[in-house]
C-alpha cells in the first residue's frame, strides 16, 4: 500500500456485534462507541432517512417544540365542522364565532323582590311628607317580573311595608330606575359572544341557553387510530405464554386522546413484519387524522425487530426519529405519511408513559390551534435529592404527600414498568438542571396526575 492510501484510512479497534476486530475506516466514515457507520451503497440528492446506516444519518435529537413546528408544515391538520346541540357541546371546539340572536333581558324586569312605582309620583309624594302608595299605584313584582310603564322604578322589599288595607308605604329613599334592569342590558342581539376556537365550557353552554341559541357550529374530533405492534403481545383475554405479555399500553394512549377531545379506535395486535404493519397503516389512513403505531420504533431496525421504522419509512416522511427528552424520547418518531401526522411510541411501559404524555397533546392541539390538555401544576418541596439525568429534559415520576401545607415529593422505589410508577405515583417533576443535582429542599413545580385533595393523609 503506498503512502497517499495510508494517508486515506484509520486504523482502529472497535467493538462490532461483541467482539473485538481491527478495522480499516475511510476517514469520511464515522466511528462512534459501539459502531462503525457505513453506508452500503452512494446516495445522493435529499436524505429521506433511508434505511442505510450512513453519516448523514448522525442528527441530534429534535427538541419536541421544534418537532411539532415540523409536523404542522408537513401535515395536514385540517378538520370538518359540524353543527351540534349546545347540549352536547361540551369541551368541543368552536368553528365560528358566536352571536347573541336575542336581546338579554329581552324586556325591562325588576332585579329584587318588592314593588315598582312611578318615579314622578314617588317624587310628589315624599314632598308632601308621605309616601305611602294605594293598590293601582304600584306594580308588585319579584326578580324578573317584566315592568309596564308608568311604573319604572323598584323599590325592594326591603325598603318598604305593606299597610292592613294593602296599601305600601316605602320607608328609605329611592334612586331613579334603581333596580330594574332595561331590555337588552345584558345582553344586545347582534353581540359577539363567544369566538371561533374556544373550548366550549359548562357555563359557556349555560350562557348560550340564556340567549335562547340551541346549536353550534364546532370542529369535528379528531379521529385517532392506535396500532399496537409485536410479537411477544397478547390481546386482552389471552393467556401469554413464556415471554410474552397482555398488550397494554393502548388503553392508556387511548384515554390520553380522549381527554385530548379525539374520537379513538385500537386496531388489532400486528406482529412484528413490516409488510403486515405497512398494511395495517394503510388500511389505518382513510379513516383517520392522526396514527399512533405503539412499539418496533427503536434504533435496532430487523435486528431488534423494529419493523414499525421500515414500515413508516417506506410509505412516508420522517420529521424526527428522536425526541430530546426522556425517558423514551431516543425511539420516539414522528413522520407524515400522505398529509397524515404519525406519531411512534415507544413499547416498554415506562417510556411509553412518559412520551404518551410528551407527544399526543400537543399533536392534537394542532389541529385544534388552542389548548385542550390540562394538567394540574403546583409548588413542591423536593423531600431527598434528585441526581442529575443527562443532557435532556428528564420526566420523572414522584410520590407527593401533603405535610404541613406543604407537597413535598420524593422519588419512586422503582421508576419503571411495575406498581409504584403506573399507581402509587401522585406527580411528575422535568429535571432541567442537568449538570447539578436537585438537592432535598428544593422548591420546584410538579404535574399531578392525581386529584390534589387525594394529597393528604396518604
Amino acid at each position: 500500500m503506498t503512502a497517499a492510501g495510508l494517508d486515506s484510512i484509520l486504523f482502529i479497534s472497535v467493538a462490532v456485534a461483541g467482539f473485538m476486530e481491527e478495522s480499516i475506516v475511510p476517514k469520511d466514515y464515522i466511528v462512534t462507541d459501539k459502531y462503525i457507520l457505513v453506508p452500503p451503497k452512494a446516495c445522493g440528492g435529499v436524505c429521506h432517512d433511508c434505511a442505510n446506516e450512513c453519516t448523514r444519518k448522525l442528527k441530534p435529537h429534535l427538541q419536541p417544540k421544534d418537532a411539532f413546528e415540523r409536523l404542522y408544515e408537513l401535515a395536514d391538520f385540517s378538520l370538518a365542522i359540524e353543527r351540534i346541540p349546545v347540549g352536547e357541546a361540551l369541551n368541543r371546539i368552536t368553528a365560528q364565532d358566536i352571536y347573541a340572536i336575542n336581546n338579554v333581558p329581552n324586556h325591562s324586569v325588576t332585579m329584587k323582590d318588592g314593588i315598582v312605582v312611578n318615579w314622578q309620583l314617588y317624587l310628589e309624594r315624599r314632598s308632601q311628607g308621605q309616601c305611602t302608595f294605594a293598590p293601582g299605584e304600584f306594580q308588585l313584582g319579584n326578580m324578573g317580573t317584566p315592568v309596564y310603564p308608568p311604573f319604572d322604578t323598584n323599590c325592594n322589599a326591603e325598603q318598604c311595608h305593606f299597610n292592613a288595607d294593602g296599601s305600601v308605604t316605602i320607608d328609605d329613599e329611592l334612586v331613579h330606575h334603581q333596580g330594574i334592569e332595561p331590555e337588552g342590558s345584558t345582553v344586545q342581539k347582534g353581540d359577539l359572544l363567544i369566538r371561533n376556537g374556544k373550548k366550549l365550557t359548562a357555563s359557556m353552554l349555560s350562557f348560550l341557553y340564556y340567549n335562547g341559541i340551541t346549536d353550534v357550529l364546532v370542529l369535528k374530533k379528531p379521529r385517532v387510530t392506535i396500532i399496537p405492534t409485536g410479537g411477544e403481545l397478547v390481546a386482552l383475554g389471552e393467556a401469554p405464554g413464556p415471554g410474552q405479555f397482555v398488550e397494554s399500553d393502548s388503553i392508556y394512549i387511548k384515554c390520553i386522546a380522549e381527554q385530548c377531545g379525539a374520537v379513538v379506535r385500537v386496531s388489532r395486535i400486528i406482529g412484528d413484519n413490516s409488510l403486515r404493519i405497512r398494511h395495517a397503516i394503510e388500511r389505518a389512513l382513510p379513516d383517520s387524522d392522526l396514527l399512533v403505531v405503539i412499539g418496533g420504533v427503536g434504533k435496532g431496525e430487523k435486528r431488534f425487530n423494529d419493523y414499525s421504522l421500515q414500515a413508516i419509512r417506506n410509505i412516508g416522511t420522517i420529521v424526527t426519529h428522536g425526541l430530546a427528552c426522556g425517558p423514551g424520547g431516543s425511539p420516539t418518531l414522528v413522520a407524515v405519511i400522505g398529509g397524515t401526522p404519525v406519531l411512534g411510541i415507544p413499547g416498554p411501559p415506562h417510556a411509553m408513559l412518559n412520551m404518551t404524555n410528551r407527544v399526543l397533546p400537543p399533536t392534537i392541539e394542532l389541529f385544534y390551534q388552542t389548548p385542550y390538555f390540562e394538567e394540574t401544576t403546583v409548588d413542591a418541596v423536593l423531600g431527598a435529592d434528585f441526581p442529575p439525568t443527562g443532557k435532556n429534559d428528564w420526566y420523572v415520576r414522584v410520590n407527593a404527600q401533603k405535610i404541613n401545607d406543604e407537597i413535598i415529593v420524593t422519588p419512586l422505589a422503582d421508576g419503571g414498568d411495575g406498581v409504584d410508577n403506573f399507581v402509587d405515583a401522585a406527580a411528575y417533576i422535568c429535571l432541567r438542571e442537568i449538570d447539578k443535582p436537585y438537592h432535598k429542599g428544593k422548591r420546584v413545580q410538579v404535574k399531578l396526575v392525581v386529584n390534589q385533595r387525594s394529597l393528604e393523609g396518604i
